[in-house]
């Protein structure tokens, strides 16, 4: 049951980044290549990232490449229709694991805590946005 809720609520904050990327993505972005949305999504997250931690041109350069895997691979999750929706949140909250360390590697401790701070607010967000629809238990 607290794996269900857990999933549910990883693929909130999927949802909630994505439209923090949706809002920090100017129009002035071109395409990355075969990426597409994909390249103006890492280039959005990584925008409301700096803004959000202050992040050096240094850092910003070391998170680029890591963004953009990290934004592949959700892409070809998404496009899998072989994977139920309830696998494709484990696999999607696996995929933001995956890629979080090296993340906070490159950032210093204070943005270290206020990136693990903005995780947390995602979290409770999430929760928020659930209801009653779907937090019942069964």
């Amino acid at each position: 049951m607290k794996s269900w809720k857990f999933s549910t609520l990883a693929l909130g904050i999927i949802v909630a980044l994505g439209s923090c990327l949706a809002s920090a993505q100017t129009a002035a972005t071109p395409p990355m290549g075969q990426g597409g949305m994909n390249g103006q999504q890492a280039r959005g997250h990584m925008q409301w990232l700096a803004q959000q931690l202050n992040l050096t041109d240094e850092q910003k350069e070391k998170l680029r490449p890591i963004m953009m895997k990290e934004g592949m691979d959700l892409k070809a999750l998404r496009e899998d229709t072989s994977i139920s929706p309830e696998d494709k949140r484990e696999k999607a909250k696996a995929i933001h694991d995956k890629y979080r360390p090296d993340i906070r590697a490159i950032l210093t401790p204070e943005q270290q805590q206020k990136f693990d701070q903005m995780k947390e607010e995602g979290m409770e967000k999430h929760q928020g946005m659930q209801g009653g629809a779907m937090s019942h238990p069964q």
